[in-house]
């Protein structure tokens, strides 16, 4: 009983991160059409603080939502990624392109060709920077562990 009683104290927690963290916060991303930079960069600018590190924790909730759209994958990939759950890969140097599914659980970017063959990358920590000097202002970046290519994706905008 007394475990019960815990489980159900808990579970409204469970939706919320630290940047998350109210019901109308969680009404408000779920709204945003994350496909439409504007809407979505606004949403990042006033919840992301410039220059903090935000580890995986800190924004679990968040990340699902904003992963969704258009990145990049310095020097030469892009990714879309859709609302359902699938992905598409172009290298823009080779013309290469990949389909699949991806997902974000466990403080990992899952991509996947079908359920049996799957890449995951271990997320280190994600952050809003700002640089006047350079051509895009702003850049909110998702760096991975252990990669030895390239261990982010990137949005720039001014």
């Amino acid at each position: 009983m007394t475990n019960l009683i815990m489980l159900l104290f808990m579970v409204p927690f469970l939706q919320y991160d630290s940047i998350i963290q109210t019901q109308n916060q969680l009404e408000v991303i779920s709204k945003i059409n994350m496909y439409n930079r504007i809407e979505k960069i606004s949403f990042i600018k006033k919840n992301i603080e410039i220059g903090k590190k935000y580890k995986y924790e800190d924004g679990r909730i968040f990340l699902k939502y904003i992963i969704i759209g258009d990145w990049i994958n310095p020097p030469y990939e892009k990714i879309f990624f859709y609302k359902n759950h699938k992905y598409l890969l172009k290298d823009i140097s080779t013309n290469y392109k990949e389909e699949g599914f991806w997902d974000i659980k466990d403080g990992k970017l899952i991509l996947g060709k079908n359920k049996s063959k799957r890449n995951s990358y271990l997320i280190d920590y994600f952050v809003l920077e700002y640089d006047e000097d350079s051509t895009f202002k702003f850049s909110f970046n998702i760096v991975f562990k252990d990669m030895e290519n390239s261990p982010l994706l990137i949005i720039e905008f001014d």
